[in-house]
């Protein structure tokens, strides 16, 4: 990956006060980091560390929860364990950093509120029809009776008619006679009026209730009306929030595209580094004897080579080259030191040269060591007591003398060539006995 997970660096971000997820859209490293630590399989950690009530006000708390709303539905994980301690009761303590947050339930809420406003609807709408009913029954009773008072009205015009016959009849008839007929009829008409009366009153009663059960209907068909605006707006919501999912997703999976990409590009060049790095091991055993060697040490840094990184092990790959070139530098510098401080070869010296002979033994395909001791002994014989030869040793202390029977120390191997030739004689301690 390009970037190091950092979980100090996550925290900080997702407790600010002004975290926007647009901002992560635009830092290609912040979102991946998000995105790194958003993984359901480390959830549980950070709900932990960040909830932790020594680390975490209940402000930061709170300001946690309103990001990880923003976040949704990356961040349902790490809700969906919030949620879970607060069913719980929150273990650790951490109850009261967040036991305001239980309003992300409503997250996973929206269908069932959806399903409780449908519900609520058509039970509204039962309700509704039942007093629909009874105001059409009352309508109909109430014609029913609006038609006997009409009649009523027809039956007083024939009273009228009655008291005319009643003075033709009285005419005709005794008095008495007349008078207890027409009792007979005033009871029987007034028993009628009053039973008309009731039931009129009895209208009136129910018309009252009819006129109640309208009010009543309107208000609910208003509430109807609310509940259909809210529905709409829960509904346009929830698109707006689909449409913004899908773009989110979009992105996210282009994001983990390049991820991908640039994982791959990563290991691919890992690998390639890797591959050199075991290409030029060698070469790396030679810069890392000659810096632990005080004799070389200083030679390494009047060149530039003290650079322990990849770069500076190409630079040095580059100075040794395939040439005797680098090989003489290397004996001058050991020439050169022995003069102003004559004293024996030392072990880290005896080091250098070996990896120099590793290290060109498989530059120049050869199978002889380029530096060696009188004699074309490997450098890590112990000197003791070999014979002398002014073909291959000089006496450092006594250069011109050449009566020396033995050489009893090394300051300088020699240096031989590609071929096996002889460059540069070895500087010896030389003795007679």
């Amino acid at each position: 990956m390009a970037f190091e997970p950092n979980k100090e660096n996550f925290m900080a971000r997702l407790k600010a006060a002004d975290f926007e997820v647009s901002d992560l859209l635009e830092d290609a490293d912040a979102l991946q980091e998000v995105l790194w630590y958003l993984d359901s399989r480390r959830a549980r950690e950070i709900v932990d560390t960040l909830f932790n009530p020594k680390a975490t006000s209940r402000a930061q708390a709170e300001q946690l929860i309103r990001n990880f709303a923003k976040l949704y539905p990356l961040s349902k994980s790490l809700i969906m364990n919030i949620m879970a301690d607060v069913r719980e009761g929150a273990r650790d303590g951490n109850r009261r950093i967040y036991r305001d947050a239980a309003f992300l339930e409503g997250f996973d809420a929206m269908e069932t509120t959806r399903r409780v406003i449908l519900d609520t609807f058509r039970e509204i709408s039962k309700r509704v029809n039942r007093p629909t009913r009874e105001v059409i029954n009352y309508q109909q009773a109430l014609d029913r009776l609006n038609g006997e008072r009409d009649k009523l009205t027809g039956v007083s015009g024939d009273l009228g008619d009655l008291y005319r016959e009643r003075d033709e009849f009285q005419a005709q008839v005794g008095n008495d006679t007349l008078i207890d007929s027409f009792k007979e009829i005033k009871s029987d008409l007034s028993k009628l009026i009053k039973r008309q009366d009731e039931e009129l009153e009895d209208l009136r009663d129910k018309a009252n209730r009819v006129e109640e059960l309208r009010k009543t209907l309107t208000e609910k068909n208003n509430l109807i009306d609310e509940l259909n605006d809210k529905l709409k707006r829960a509904e346009d919501e929830a698109g707006n929030l689909s449409r913004e999912l899908q773009d989110m997703d979009a992105k996210l999976t282009a994001a983990q595209d390049d991820l991908r990409a640039e994982r791959q590009n990563h290991d691919a060049t890992k690998m390639a580094l890797q591959s050199w790095r075991d290409a030029v091991a060698d070469y790396a055993q030679v810069r890392d004897a000659m810096r632990n060697c005080s004799t070389f040490g200083e030679f390494l840094r009047k060149r530039g080579l003290t650079d322990e990184t990849d770069m500076g092990l190409f630079a040095f790959v580059q100075e040794l080259g395939k040439t005797i070139d680098f090989l003489s530098s290397v004996y001058q510098a050991a020439y050169d030191a022995r003069k102003v401080q004559p004293t024996l070869m030392t072990k880290e010296e005896c080091a250098v040269y070996m990896a120099l002979n590793r290290c060109y033994r498989k530059i120049w395909n050869i199978d002889f060591d380029v530096f060696v001791t009188p004699g074309n002994r490997p450098i890590s014989d112990d000197i003791e007591k070999i014979p002398f030869s002014r073909d291959d040793s000089i006496a450092l202390k006594d250069p011109r003398n050449r009566s020396f029977r033995y050489v009893t120390g090394i300051y300088v191997p020699l240096l031989l060539s590609r071929e096996g030739y002889k460059i540069k004689p070895a500087y010896v301690n030389a003795a007679n006995y």
